[in-house]
């Protein structure tokens, strides 16, 4: 199978004589939130590069995932920014720049805990919900900026 930049994109097209040496890399992909499971959704590819003994890229391909994270229920807000600081150390996935995401989708999970256990006022639901429309929006956005750029060049 080939890729849209032309190369093999299945590793075990890549014969064994041929190949010479393999790069893996995990790519951040987004945050999101599961209520029903109470957790952070962490999304990721994980990308294999191959290359010939010159180092000549011969084949490449890319492999999502997803790695979910529950949180602990009855949250405090004052506990956000150490579990963020928390989640981000533990998971490879999600870079040291995202903190600031991470707690506000923990933000999320806790304002969703409040919310069933009727402890919101209306308005404050909607100015959520309208902000998570916004970062939702923004996150798109950023992902289709991101699909638009050229690859870099091989090494």
């Amino acid at each position: 199978r080939r890729s849209s930049t032309g190369l093999r994109s299945r590793a075990s097209e890549c014969a064994p004589a041929a190949c010479r040496m393999s790069r893996k890399k995990a790519k951040f992909g987004g945050i999101d939130i599961d209520v029903d499971q109470f957790a952070i959704i962490v999304m990721y590819s994980q990308e294999t590069q191959h290359f010939d003994e010159n180092g000549a890229l011969i084949a490449q391909d890319s492999v999502p995932g997803r790695k979910v994270m529950k949180v602990p229920r009855g949250l405090q807000i004052e506990e956000l920014p150490g579990l963020a600081q928390e989640i981000v150390e533990k998971c490879k996935y999600i870079p040291q720049s995202r903190v600031g995401e991470v707690e506000t989708r923990l933000a999320q999970l806790q304002q969703f805990e409040a919310q069933m256990n009727g402890s919101q006022p209306d308005a404050m639901m909607e100015q959520q919900l309208l902000q998570q429309q916004q970062y939702q929006q923004q996150q798109y956005q950023q992902q289709q900026y991101y699909q638009q750029q050229p690859p870099p060049p091989p090494p």
